[in-house]
């Protein structure tokens, strides 16, 4: 009979392997492991140093997506009379933005006349334009962030919305990343909104009963009031972009063929900041019988974009390229061409790792990654050794990869080498790898 089996304690997360089962008495003894959980906490206080209550503190996690870098919203809290939060969380790397809400009402006055308001603040604070800090925090630490609000002169900016008779969901992106929501009035389709100097985006992206529309516009507050904006919305132009897939060789159609199929085609955006952002996928399928390709196609809307090939078989791109441009090194960009070029992606029958994951010789769980030194075309992604250790990894380029086993999910954004821990390699094993052929070892199983 299969077990599942779980361990959990307050105060304390589960960071097992997902699916951890077993039907084999013989099996060594399983060990689960439970990482203690962390803390952010602080008080909010205005420029007197009074503390405030009922500013909302958002907090955002750093989470990288299949090797992307990639943030995800984790919590938002309240300030209570005494301007304190707290967030228990599990050990990561967080941003924290402190916002005193306005309720999309005008902001208070000064003695001389002029709107003032309390403007959000980012920690860790940044430079103009630069997104890429984050607050680390270890297993098992209470960090401590406390927030000083300022209020500064606020500068009426209004306009209208066009493109869509109705009201639009509009927000003003700021330079430190904190998003203020614009007040829209009944009146269709004016907008207005209160912000300090500096250099701000209208975004807008939002889905409504006649459709999606979205937006997005620069606008420079410098002292003044900003009047007579005009902001765009209207539904997103897709472009149809081909797809070709062909084998490098009939030979290797035919193992290919006999291995499995192609799952997806999956293409990344990037947002303003960088961060990955709503991937796209193909439906692929088999290769067709009648030589060494198949055809499909993609909608994306005009942009950047990465691309990789997921598969269940022991295939990999062995290129991806677009008017002359190598993808698996350079980003696609979709512009609205008449008759766009086709994406010609070339596959090759891939290498395959196996071995069996140890922890001081003992065979045993774990997660198992293999990071390319080079982009490989395919979406880095683990697997999970079975109860005696064994794992196996294919579809992996003729390249050098870093291999390493750990007892908990690790966080790789393979896009930049300076985020591979110097822990994975120094404890991981760099391997050169051979098209179409298998090799195998073992790897020490460590905790990140």
């Amino acid at each position: 009979m299969a077990a599942y089996i779980k361990a959990g304690m307050d105060g304390y997360a589960d960071t097992q392997p997902t699916g951890l089962n077993t039907t084999d008495e013989g099996a060594g003894p399983i060990i689960l492991r439970l990482s203690a959980m962390s803390s952010i906490s602080g008080v909010v206080r205005g420029s007197d140093g009074t503390p405030l209550a009922g500013v909302d503190i958002g907090l955002t996690g750093y989470v990288p997506w299949a090797g992307w870098p990639a943030t995800s919203g984790f919590d938002v809290a309240k300030t209570a009379a005494d301007g304190s939060y707290n967030f228990t969380l599990p050990a990561g790397r967080y941003i924290l933005r402190a916002s005193k809400p306005r309720f999309f009402q005008p902001p208070e006055r000064d003695d001389k006349g002029r709107s003032v308001g309390y403007v959000p603040v980012r920690y860790p604070n940044t430079s103009p334009g630069d997104l890429r800090s984050f607050l680390e925090v270890a297993e098992g630490e209470k960090a401590k962030v406390n927030f000083q609000l300022r209020r500064e002169i606020l500068h009426h900016v209004t306009g209208i919305v066009t493109g869509r008779e109705s009201q639009s969901n509009v927000e003003a992106v700021g330079p430190n990343g904190f998003i203020d929501f614009i007040r829209t009035s009944a009146r269709c389709c004016e907008f207005e909104v209160w912000l300090p100097n500096g250099h701000f985006w209208l975004s807008s992206n939002f889905t409504a009963p006649d459709g999606q529309f979205s937006g997005s516009l620069p606008i420079d507050v410098e002292d003044n009031d900003v009047t007579g904006v005009v902001f765009p919305v209207a539904h997103p132009t897709a472009v149809t972009i081909p797809i070709e897939i062909s084998a490098s060789t009939t030979h290797e159609t035919s193992l290919i063929r006999q291995a499995g199929y192609l799952q997806s085609i999956t293409l990344v955006h990037a947002d303003f900041a960088g961060f990955a952002a709503g991937p796209q996928s193909t439906m692929a399928g088999w290769m067709q019988d009648t030589g060494a390709k198949r055809a499909e196609s993609i909608n994306l809307p005009p942009g950047m974009y990465s691309i990789t090939l997921n598969t269940s078989a022991n295939a990999y791109a062995q290129s991806i390229s677009r008017h002359g441009v190598d993808l698996i090194r350079e980003p696609l960009e979709v512009s609205p061409d008449a008759n766009p070029e086709p994406i010609r992606i070339v596959i090759a029958a891939g290498a395959t790792v196996e071995g069996i994951a140890r922890r001081g010789g003992k065979p045993t769980h774990a997660f198992i990654y293999a990071v390319p030194e080079q982009p490989d075309g395919r979406l880095v992604q683990f697997v999970v050794s079975d109860p005696d250790g064994n794992f196996s990894v294919n579809g992996l380029a003729p390249a050098r990869y870093l291999f390493f086993a750990s007892d908990a999910e690790v966080q790789l954004d393979v896009r930049s080498a300076a985020e591979i821990p110097a822990h994975w390699q120094r404890v991981g094993r760099s391997v050169m790898l051979e098209a179409g052929k298998t090799i195998s070892f073992d790897l020490e199983v460590t905790t990140p």
